[in-house]
This record gives structure tokens, C-alpha cells and sequence, in this order.
């Protein structure tokens, strides 16, 4: 591993908390967090930042967590996302939000969740190893992503999605690809293990 990442992680994680902290509210997360909108809760055993307040207004249906910091890493918890409804506001005008529609096929689904991260800003997002598995005892799909960002940083992605009730739900995690996102997978497979939909 290289010397000067953990220092540099460090760095961009306190520099980002200063500024940012003086903005919004950034509360921790451990334990139980429930996600209201789908109906669903994750347990998570270290301690997260969640930074939702900072993105409320591009990703309205979604919790978004950080455990190195939001340039580093982030775990978008996303619920109840009905036909007509977006994940994502995208800012552009000429790349619109996709729109999610009640007769999406399985591979439709993982189109617009796909779409979606696009509409985040990042480059060139692929999907990869679409495979079936589990979301809260309900079926679901798990695909992994691989993208750029603006600057071109190679990001590694992964998400576990699931239609329940007529609704997507997803939780999708992104993060550089050279450090964070192998640093950090065993724990994102045990948050996608402890997702469960209430009654």
C-alpha cells in the first residue's frame, strides 16, 4: 500500500468535514438505520457519516452514508422510487433524469439504475456481473459498476437492487477504484446481507 494514502485520506477527510460541516448537519450512523421511503433498514457495524443533507436536493430518494469521506466514498441507500419518479435530479439539460416506469423489465431495471449513476456525474459507467441475489429476503439484482469521474479517476461501483410493492429500491456504492472501493467491499457485502423490509 502506498505510504501516503492513508495520510492523504486523513487530509481530504478532515479538510471536507471543516468545510462542510459549517454548512449542514453531518450526523453519525451505526447500528439500525431504517430507510422509511423503502420500507427497509440496514445494519451497519462501523460508524458512518451521513451526509444526506448535502445531496438532498439532486438525490431526493436516497440516504446517501461516507465512511472515509464524500470524495472517497459513498453508499447511496435508495427506496420507494415509484413509476414516474427519479432517483436523480440531474442538473444537465441535455442528459434529463432517467424516469423510472412500472413495466421495467430486469434488465431495464439495472438501465435506469445505471442511467441514474450517469446522471450523477460520472463518465463512462458500465455494468458488469449482473447476477441474482437476494435484497431483504425479497428477489433481487446485484450488478457491479466501473466509471470515471469529470477529472477521470477510475471509480469501482457495486449495487443490490429490487422492485417491492410496484417500487425500485437499491443501495449502490461507488468509490476509487485504486484504494477505497477493494479497502471497503467486505463491508458493503455485509450491509447488502443486512438489509430487511419491515412488515
Amino acid at each position: 500500500m502506498n505510504k501516503f494514502v492513508p495520510a492523504l485520506r486523513a487530509g481530504l477527510l478532515l479538510a471536507c468535514l471543516s468545510v462542510l460541516s459549517a454548512c449542514v448537519s453531518i450526523t453519525a450512523a451505526k447500528g439500525t438505520v431504517p430507510l422509511a421511503a423503502g420500507g427497509y433498514s440496514i445494519a451497519l457495524e462501523q460508524t458512518w457519516s451521513d451526509v444526506t443533507a448535502l445531496y438532498g436536493a439532486q438525490t431526493p430518494k436516497a440516504r446517501v452514508l461516507t465512511l472515509d469521506g464524500v470524495l472517497l466514498d459513498r453508499l447511496y441507500l435508495i427506496g420507494g422510487v415509484g413509476p414516474g419518479a427519479s432517483i436523480v435530479r440531474s442538473p444537465l439539460k441535455e442528459r434529463p433524469s432517467p424516469v423510472m416506469r412500472a413495466d421495467l423489465s430486469l434488465t431495464e431495471q439495472v438501465e435506469f439504475l445505471t442511467d441514474s449513476i450517469s446522471a450523477l456525474g460520472y463518465k463512462r459507467v458500465e455494468s458488469t456481473g449482473v447476477r441474482p441475489q437476494t435484497f431483504g429476503g425479497a428477489d433481487g439484482v446485484r450488478v457491479d459498476y466501473r466509471a470515471q469521474t469529470a477529472e477521470g479517476l477510475e471509480i469501482g461501483g457495486t449495487a443490490l437492487l429490487a422492485v417491492r410493492a410496484g417500487k425500485l429500491n437499491a443501495m449502490v456504492f461507488l468509490a476509487p477504484q485504486e484504494y477505497y472501493y477493494p479497502q471497503n467491499i467486505e463491508k458493503i457485502e455485509a450491509v447488502f446481507r443486512s438489509a430487511t423490509f419491515g412488515k
